[in-house]
């Protein structure tokens, strides 16, 4: 009998002993956590390999703190084998999926705490920023202010949190890095379709050029970007959310009376209308800046943000954007009242109240019920939403 033969029957026969073996304490301990994720047929497959050694199980720790959950241990099957690679892919979605499901009651309030967590005097404005994350098409956010007034911390957050960003200087930004460039039959696209269906992060827009700021508006008004020259005929699409900041236009406010705010602003009313929300921030008072100093000295208090929560909130975020949210029509009643109420105010405003700002109130509320995986607005989503647009209007 060939060799090759009898080496395939004794192997045969080596793993049908194995399989008559019982399996060990920690082997016990370690399958017992898969109970969950597994159908019987799968659990019957793993726990025949387990025996005889064709799998080992990991017990992964991720680096959740409390404030996500303080289930942070995901099995894994180590094999080289597709159907245990397979398995793995079923129980990390599991996973993930009961660990949204959970989350999801306490997502706002928790996100809250991880976005720009250094910055705790600009409350409202993290909060549009949270939920510009969550909205299902474009909302695009100004944040115009002082220098050092924290905006750039906020800015940077996102970047980070986004589960698809990019990011660019309005003094350095050139027409091709903006949109795209074409050399032959290379096409790089720029910051702008790169974060299509994203989130495209802009510092400094009060410096960028004319140009590039034209192309901006028409990516914001369109959604893409069409390239034609030199025979050569490219569409990309640009559905992508901005997040910009700007200085004001002559250093720090002298006061922060209504005329002196309107002067400091950097843009002119066209350009201000393509932005559903407009913040003006300030530097932090002498009671904000305690607050800044006790969140530094205060070792109790999370600064950083470990990589396996970033991940965690990226796919949280992402998983989201399935989620169709309704507005009831009493809920739409009240939403009508508040935007008349805005219109009324108008000349006491530093900006005027357009369809972008109704559009954008609408879609933010959404979004509050969305970061919760809710299917339909509640009173709670409306009050986070005119607070938040309170705070921008300095109402």
């Amino acid at each position: 009998m060939p060799e090759s033969i009898l080496k395939k029957a004794g192997g045969f026969v080596k793993d049908s002993v194995l399989l008559l073996r019982p399996l060990r304490k920690k082997e016990k301990w370690d399958i017992g956590r898969l109970d969950t994720y597994l159908s019987p047929e799968e659990y019957r497959k793993v726990k025949g390999a387990l025996k005889q050694g064709k799998v080992k199980i990991e017990l992964l720790k991720l680096g959740f703190s409390f404030l996500i959950s303080g289930k942070d241990v995901l099995p894994r099957l180590v094999s080289e084998v597709e159907f245990f690679q397979k398995i793995n892919n079923k129980i990390e979605k599991k996973y993930y999926d009961k660990l949204f499901e959970e989350f999801s009651p306490r997502a706002y309030d928790v996100l809250f705490h991880y976005l720009a967590s250094d910055v705790m005097y600009l409350a409202d404005l993290k909060r549009a920023a949270i939920l510009q994350l969550f909205t299902e098409f474009p909302l695009h956010v100004l944040i115009i202010g002082e220098s050092d007034s924290g905006k750039s911390k906020i800015l940077n957050s996102v970047r980070t949190l986004a589960p698809k960003s990019t990011y660019g200087i309005g003094s350095s930004i050139s027409s091709s890095g903006l949109t795209l460039s074409v050399q032959g039959k290379n096409v790089k696209p720029g910051i702008l379709p790169r974060a299509d269906q994203g989130v495209c992060c802009i510092s400094e827009l009060n410096l960028i050029k004319k140009n590039e700021l034209s192309q901006l508006v028409s990516v914001m008004d369109k959604g893409y970007i069409k390239y034609d020259k030199g025979g050569a005929s490219i569409k990309k699409d640009a559905r992508t959310k901005i997040l910009a900041t700007a200085e004001t236009k002559k250093g720090d406010f002298k006061s922060y009376s209504l005329s002196q705010i309107k002067k400091q602003i950097p843009f002119n009313s066209s350009f201000l209308s393509k932005f559903h929300l407009i913040f003006i921030t300030k530097k932090p008072s002498k009671n904000e800046f305690r607050i800044i100093a006790d969140t530094i000295i205060d070792e109790s208090v999370k600064k950083d943000i470990s990589k396996d929560e970033i991940e965690f909130i990226k796919r949280y975020i992402d998983y989201s954007s399935g989620i169709r949210v309704k507005l009831p029509k009493k809920l739409a009643k009240q939403v009508d009242e508040f935007v008349v109420g805005l219109k009324d105010m108008e000349k006491k405003l530093p900006y005027n109240i357009s369809s972008k700002t109704v559009e954008g109130i609408v879609s933010l509320i959404k979004a509050s019920a969305r970061s919760e995986f809710r299917g339909e607005v509640e009173n709670k989503d409306l009050e986070r939403v005119f607070s938040i647009v309170r705070s921008a209007l300095q109402i």
